[in-house]
C-alpha cells in the first residue's frame, strides 16, 4: 500500500514531468513547430493535430491516457 510520502514523491514526478512537457510545447510553439510523431508511443500526430494544436507532442490517444490518468 502506498503511503502518504509515497503519494507526494509520485505526484512530484507528475509535477516535474508536467512542466518539462510543458516548455517543450512552448519552445516548439514558439518554433512554429510541433512533433511528427507521438512522443510517448511513436506514432504518427495527424496533420490536423498539429495544425489545430503546433505545439503538439502526443498522439490524441496517448493524450486522453495521460489527462485519464491525471483525474
Amino acid at each position: 500500500m502506498a503511503d502518504d510520502a509515497d503519494h507526494a514523491a509520485h505526484q512530484a514526478d507528475l509535477t516535474e514531468v508536467g512542466l518539462m512537457e510543458a516548455v517543450a510545447g512552448i519552445r516548439d510553439q514558439l518554433a512554429g513547430t510541433g512533433r511528427a510523431v507521438c512522443g510517448d508511443c511513436g506514432a504518427p500526430i495527424p496533420a490536423r493535430r498539429r495544425d489545430a494544436y503546433p505545439a503538439a507532442v502526443r498522439c490524441i490517444g496517448c493524450q486522453q491516457h495521460l489527462e485519464r490518468r491525471d483525474l
